[in-house]
């Protein structure tokens, strides 16, 4: 699944996906109840996500927020990523 190009949008996933890759978002708020295998994160910017995944990559991001829980290992932040705030994973669901 990928989310692309999106402005000022509130989006709400409530069910797992595979994959996932969220790229070009500006001014976003992105919820996804879970990511079975990898979630990509990249060139976004003011962005707030809060996801549960296997694995997440962080990239070329500015000013963005991710509330994520990942049970491996933590999040892989590469490329001119600036201004990330990472915070523990905040939602429930059943």
């Amino acid at each position: 699944m990928s989310i692309t190009g999106c402005e000022e949008s509130n989006i709400y996933i409530d069910s797992n996906v595979e994959t996932l890759l969220i790229s070009s978002c500006v001014n976003c708020t992105i919820f996804v109840a879970a990511v079975n295998k990898v979630c990509t994160v990249e060139k976004c910017e003011k962005v707030t996500i809060i996801v549960a995944a296997n694995s997440i990559r962080i990239g070329n991001c500015i000013d963005s927020l991710v509330h994520c829980y990942v049970p491996t290992f933590g999040p892989i932040v590469y490329g001119d990523t600036r201004s990330l705030r990472l915070a523990p994973h905040n939602a429930s669901y059943p």
